[in-house]
């Protein structure tokens, strides 16, 4: 048997051997260090603590803390370690508790505690009081304490822990064991003066009943952990009022204890007195298949509609010439009563078997109903017959509210063989919504773009929209340098995300920008020539693609945003975006959007101070004012509310 070449000549460490599939090879993974640190207060060698080498003045305090020992600095009267000799000396206010029992934990390496505080003096929480956090908030936190944990990416095997207040993280640490992690972080807090209180708590191992103990002695609220929880732990969780989340990957989670401090967004009231009525009898000729069964977002195209319609009405009713078709979905379906008469006699047959007064009708075509304008047309029907909104190209009629006192004109032109769907309109009353009106509730009138053609649906299942929309609700954010537009957009995509919205974050980079390391496998095969390069992991990817030519804007938004309400887009001025221009005095010089060419894409500008300009002038230090009009612009017509 041959030896490799190691240290072992020089009295360095054995080599790492690493097994490639067919032979053992010299390999450079570093072991993580395992530190034993001996511990004596105010003169009594109390333990010895098995941790890793670094910040070791944050785990002793922490410890102390941990076990009732200290509760203030002011408490801890000396504290020296002796790195080279692995010794900690301690002297603390006041007398050790006699009889110290230690305790054997649950922690890595058999973890040592004399002393598992319920809540150290800290009140159970009462989670209806808050503080509150949507489930973004969590997913950031762990995002957060990946980002963080250099130390397992290096040599793995090392756990880690963060603390988060929904928005930036405030204190990380790394440790062999688990417990100590918090340990740390705990002293941490305590010599810098950092109250825990209502914050979030996230790590990488177990959580057990001592984690949970010590974090209700913190203050904490949420625990968020990539794996599970114990019964014991949870049980302290539901009777010190701690939300407690487990499996934290990807976009999911589990929630064992106290899930009313999630602030999962509500659904909107339905509107009621109004029946969805889908039309979905049409040939689909120019699709050459049933487009209502095509396959999308994970069902067929006529379900992700009726999904739709569900969340605004009562009841759903699906107008067909083959009722049989649809057996999937969950609600009524009705025949033509005047059949192959087209949308005239869809329109006909859900007023005629609908409950309500009035119905609302889309066919089912149209992929990006709008909830507020949905809604919008349905409070205008006092006193009309039919409810139409004017889209680019005139009247829509088959995005429209229909009342049942029009059914005797709707007959009478059916029975004289009229099909168009407007034949009827001037016999009855008609409330036309004008298109300044509608544009304000939908700006880029998506509700009424249809998916007739196979490009149209590739287009759609692909991106995300149809033809001719332009990916997600995206605002630019502009200004020149040195105004803040960067710190701006962060602060305002942690408002957006703490409320709950799915934000994404464009930025317009200069050409041959890199994001990847030299030395990294996905930087290498870049280097080699590969012309797109991807990483996955369980909770995200990244994707490295080289261009020929720029991807036009619309391209990037419905290529990589599919699951956004909304992207933040920094640069790109020469976009057809909504735009947002950032005004600081003093950087500033005007406004570039009110210059010599007037933008008429300005839809706000962020200043710190007063102006005279024909759009809202938002506060550039309030970030939760610039997410207000946000979501009051551009959120509130996709939520339906």
């Amino acid at each position: 048997m041959t030896r490799l070449p190691g240290k072992e000549g020089t009295g360095g460490e054995p080599p790492v051997l690493r097994y490639d599939g067919r032979r053992l090879v010299p390999g450079d993974h570093v072991p993580v260090k395992e530190y034993p640190l001996a511990l004596k207060v105010n003169g009594v060698e109390l333990a010895t603590l098995i941790a890793s080498p670094h910040d070791l003045q944050y785990l002793v305090a922490g410890f102390l803390r941990m076990q009732g020992m200290i509760r203030v600095p002011g408490d801890l009267l000396t504290l020296s370690v002796c790195p080279e000799f692995g010794a900690a000396s301690v002297r603390i206010r006041g007398e050790l508790p006699p009889a110290l029992s230690p305790t054997l934990t649950t922690g890595c390496g058999a973890g040592v505690s004399f002393h598992v505080p319920a809540a150290a003096g800290k009140p159970v929480q009462i989670p209806s009081a808050g503080p509150f956090y949507p489930p973004e908030a969590l997913f950031s936190a762990m995002a957060a304490l990946a980002r963080a944990a250099e130390s397992y990416r290096t040599s793995g095997g090392i756990h880690s822990a963060a603390v988060c207040d929904g928005v930036r993280l405030l204190l990380h640490a790394e440790d062999i064991g688990r417990h100590n992690t918090l340990d740390r972080i705990a002293g941490e807090a305590l010599l810098r003066g950092i109250d825990l209180s209502g914050t979030i708590l996230a790590t990488s191992g177990r959580v057990s009943s001592e984690m949970a103990s010590k974090a209700a002695s913190l203050g904490i609220s949420v625990i968020a952990s990539r794996t599970s929880p114990t019964d014991l732990a949870v049980r302290i969780c539901g009777e010190l009022g701690i939300t407690l989340a487990g499996y934290v990957r990807g976009r999911r989670f589990n929630v064992y204890a106290h899930p009313e401090r999630i602030a999962v967004r509500k659904e909107p009231e339905r509107i009621r007195g109004v029946t969805g009525v889908i039309l979905a009898g049409g040939k689909s000729l120019r699709m050459g298949s049933d487009k209502a069964l095509l396959p999308f977002q994970g069902a067929r195209f006529l379900e992700a509609i009726h999904r739709r319609m569900a969340e605004l009405f009562e009841e759903v009713i699906v107008v067909t010439g083959a009722p049989g078709q649809y057996e999937f979905l969950p609600c009524r379906r009705v025949p033509d009563l005047y059949e192959g008469a087209g949308a005239l006699a869809g329109i006909h047959s859900g007023l005629r078997h609908s409950g309500t007064d009035l119905v609302f009708v889309a066919a089912c075509d149209m992929p990006h109903i709008n909830g507020e304008l949905v809604r919008h047309l349905c409070g205008l029907a006092e006193g009309a017959d039919v409810v139409v909104p004017e889209g680019e190209k005139g009247i829509e009629p088959l995005h429209a509210v229909y009342r049942k006192s029009a059914l005797p004109a709707i007959e009478k032109v059916l029975r004289d063989g009229e099909r168009r769907v407007v034949s009827f309109f001037d016999r009855v009353a008609v409330r036309r919504v004008g298109l300044p009106e509608v544009s304000r509730l939908d700006p880029l009138l998506e509700a009424f773009r249809n998916i007739n053609t196979p490009e149209d649906y590739y287009r759609l299942r692909d991106g995300g929209r149809a033809a001719g929309a332009s990916g997600p609700k995206a605002v630019a954010f502009v200004a020149p340098s040195g105004t803040g537009k960067t710190t701006l957009m962060e602060r305002v995509i942690a408002v957006m995300a703490r409320r709950g919205h799915r934000v994404g974050a464009l930025k317009h980079g200069p050409d041959g920008f890199e994001i990847d390391r030299p030395g990294k496998d996905t930087h290498r095969f870049a280097a080699a020539g590969a012309c797109t390069t991807v990483i996955a992991s369980s909770d995200k990817v990244a994707m490295v693609r080289r261009l020929r030519d720029a991807l036009p804007i619309e391209e990037l938004l419905s290529r990589h945003f599919p699951d956004a309400d909304i992207v933040l887009v920094e640069g790109f001025k020469g976009a057809s975006l909504p735009k947002i221009e950032v005004h600081r005095a003093g950087v500033s010089v005007g406004l570039a959007c009110r210059g010599a060419v007037n933008d008429p894409a300005l839809v706000a500008v962020a200043s710190d101070g007063p102006l005279d300009v024909d759009v809202p002038v938002l506060p550039l230090g309030d970030p939760s004012a610039v997410a207000d009009f946000l979501e009051k612009r551009f959120l509130r017509a996709a939520a339906g509310t």
